[in-house]
């Protein structure tokens, strides 16, 4: 009887053992166990996510020089002592006369966004086709420069055969 006594109570010991240790360490094992296979997963998605990043530096690299010159068509600055100096430039390497800035306005792009539209008007004379070589260099240049609106008129000035352009320019910058 002692015996059979002895039995039940390690049989239920075992059980009450099993119940309450055994089995909440176990769970706390699987709980445990479907975390670190989420941070696996996780972990994989990031060297894959890392990956990905390095394959699209790489295929930016091809790209490169074209990003450099979209940085220096697009300024930093709105300098409009630069742009006129530019102007000045294109009149001379043209052959015409810059003759009067008018106006100039900074504002921001409504249709690029983050962008800032400098508009610019000035007055040039000489021949029509200087005026064409001015106009084609500014187009060729490697700021981006639109050419808005010209006019062309006859000089006050009869003894000269030059003709007198009113131009309106835009360019952009950051």
């Amino acid at each position: 009887m002692i015996k059979t006594k002895n039995a039940i109570l390690y049989f239920l010991s075992s059980v009450i053992i099993i119940v309450f240790v055994v089995l909440p360490v176990l769970q706390n094992f699987l709980v445990k166990y479907q975390e670190v296979k989420i941070k696996r997963q996780e972990l994989r998605q990031e060297e894959k996510h890392i990956e990905d990043l390095k394959k699209a530096e790489s295929e930016l690299e091809k790209y490169l020089a074209s990003l450099e010159m979209i940085d220096k068509a697009i300024s930093d600055d709105p300098a409009i002592a630069s742009l006129v100096y530019f102007i000045e430039r294109s009149c001379q390497n043209s052959g015409m006369f810059l003759e009067d800035v008018k106006s100039f306005t900074v504002e921001e792009s409504e249709i690029f966004p983050g962008l800032k539209e400098t508009t610019l008007e000035f007055s040039v004379s000489g021949n029509y086709n200087d005026f064409k070589r001015l106009l084609n260099s500014m187009e060729n240049s490697v700021k981006v420069i639109k050419t808005e609106k010209f006019s062309i008129r006859k000089s006050e000035d009869e003894k000269k055969q030059a003709l007198s352009f009113d131009v309106i320019i835009k360019t952009y910058s950051y």
